[in-house]
C-alpha cells in the first residue's frame, strides 16, 4: 500500500513541476519548488529494517526523519539541506533544457 501512495504522490509531483516549469520565470519560483520537493519526498519511506531497533527511515533521496522503537524520532539536518539543494539543481537544469527545447515563433516580416 505504501508503494501506491508513494507512485501516486510521485505522478502527482512530476504534473506540478510541468506546470510550474511552464511558469518559472525567476529562481524564487523554483526555491520554493525545491522546498515543497524536499518536505513532500521527505515523507516517503526509504528503507526499514526489522531488528531489535525497529528503525523507518524517511525521505528522499537523502533520508530526513528516523523512527527508531515507539517515541524515539531522529531528523536528519544535514538530509534536509542535501534535499533542497538537489531539487534546486535539478530544477534549474530542466528549466534551461525547457527553455532551450521550446521554440518562440517570431513574427514574419513580409517586405
Amino acid at each position: 500500500m505504501v508503494g501506491v501512495a508513494s507512485m501516486i504522490l510521485l505522478l502527482v509531483i512530476i504534473v506540478l513541476t510541468i506546470h510550474f516549469i511552464r511558469k518559472a520565470k525567476s529562481h524564487k519560483t523554483i526555491r520554493w519548488m525545491s522546498f515543497i520537493f524536499t518536505i513532500t519526498l521527505g515523507a516517503i519511506p526509504t528503507t526499514e529494517h526489522l531488528g531489535i531497533l525497529n528503525k523507518v527511515q524517511f525521505g528522499f533521496p537523502a533520508e530526513v526523519i528516523s523512527f527508531y522503537g515507539r517515541f524515539n524520532i531522529s531528523l536528519n539536518l544535514f538530509g534536509y539541506i542535501f534535499n533542497f539543494f538537489f531539487f534546486y539543481w535539478i530544477l534549474r537544469l530542466i528549466v534551461k533544457v525547457w527553455r532551450g527545447l521550446t521554440v518562440k515563433k517570431q513574427p514574419i516580416n513580409e517586405n
